[in-house]
């Protein structure tokens, strides 16, 4: 079996029991699975032209075995993947104070999302993020559209009028444009396709 086929089949509960015993292959398949999400949250934190970026997500992955090893991880508390995700969280954090500067987000993280413990809503906003930097690096036509329909609430033929633009254009524009965003999240690793 391949290792990526082994990935899917070992739950996160044991691979945390294997890793807590010092196994090293149980190690690199719990980076396998979330490292490429742990290198997406820290690009969306703290900027993607950011070079900083490896050497954090490094740190954090580094954090997350330790972590593991010392029994920091308590899976009464919540899902592995959320404690990954605070542990990243605490990282940047950390990364932001050592340089002291603010993040480099859309909008900057609001006091409240750095004080919460709740890791889903942590998770739910740095989807937010990623998607407000994803729409923002769209082509005007179709960032008009998806703000007009969906910040606007506007329906497709005001839009059609607004944009003096064919109203199959719109429906067009919108649905690429949604095409476009799934695809950019796909490559950033933040978008599951559960189509398959």
């Amino acid at each position: 079996m391949t290792r990526e086929g082994l990935n899917n089949t070992i739950s996160d509960e044991e691979l945390v029991k294997r890793v807590s015993l010092d196994d090293h292959k149980a190690e690199d398949l719990i980076l396998t699975r979330y490292g490429p999400r742990i290198d997406a949250l820290v690009r969306n934190r703290i900027g993607y032209n950011n070079d900083d970026w490896e050497d954090i997500a490094q740190e954090i992955k580094k954090a997350v075995v330790c972590g593991i090893r010392e029994g920091n991880y308590k899976s009464e508390k919540g899902s592995l993947a959320a404690w990954i995700c605070g542990t990243a969280r605490n990282q940047t954090i950390k990364y932001f104070r050592q340089k002291k500067i603010a993040p480099k987000n859309i909008d900057t993280v609001p006091e409240s999302y750095l004080a919460r413990e709740d890791y889903e809503y942590m998770e739910r906003e740095e989807m937010v993020n990623a998607v407000k930097v994803t729409i923002n690096e769209l082509p005007e036509k179709y960032k008009n559209v998806l703000v007009l329909k969906y910040i606007e609430v506007k329906r497709p033929k005001e839009i059609s009028k607004q944009l003096k633009i064919p109203l199959d254009r719109v429906y067009e524009f919108s649905n690429y444009a949604m095409t476009l965003i799934r695809k950019k999240l796909k490559e950033r690793d933040l978008f599951q396709d559960y189509s398959d």
